[in-house]
């Protein structure tokens, strides 16, 4: 008889305790939205009116359309400073971009799961992101960069102290 009352006094401390913190919680939660509420009061979010990220971006995509787009692509190594620069057609594409998804969900006896696909040259590639490409705007050469190779791009010419690098036809 004595457990069973022990028992029972530990269930009923058990339920005090957790409707104490449900209590404790939503109290604390109550004075979190009353303190946002007062903040927003006091500091209202200001409306937007000019979209000067959006336009950055629509100017961006709007480059995407112009075929006859140049691209100068200056190449700098670190302890040398630049290398030089490519002229290319685009702006150097990520060695994982691709044109079809990089995973694809596979049923199995687990069920649903999500394996990488196979890049478009027929292999798995696992990682290895940090290199990038694009094409010599007189040669159609293709060219990589990355590694220890930092770059950037414009669409003007930069006065910059670097040779043009070309590709030997």
């Amino acid at each position: 008889m004595n457990k069973k009352y022990t028992l029972g006094l530990v269930g009923i401390a058990a339920m005090a305790l957790a409707a104490c913190n449900e209590n404790t919680q939503a109290a604390g939660e109550r004075a979190q939205e009353d303190v946002m509420q007062a903040a927003s009061r006091a500091i209202p979010v200001p409306q937007v009116t000019q979209y000067p990220t959006r336009n950055t971006v629509a100017r961006w995509i709007d480059s995407a359309n112009n075929p006859d787009q140049t691209h100068y692509i200056y190449i700098m190594l670190p302890g040398v400073g630049y290398v030089g620069y490519y002229v290319a057609d685009s702006a150097p594409v990520n060695i994982c971009t691709s044109m079809t998804p990089p995973m694809r969900r596979v049923t199995s006896t687990n069920g649903n799961v999500t394996l990488p696909s196979p890049a478009l040259d027929g292999v798995y590639y696992g990682g290895g992101c940090e290199m990038w490409y694009f094409f010599d705007v007189e040669t159609n050469a293709k060219i990589e960069v990355g590694g220890q190779m930092a770059f950037f791009t414009s669409t003007t010419p930069l006065v910059i102290d670097a040779p043009r690098l070309r590709v030997e036809q």
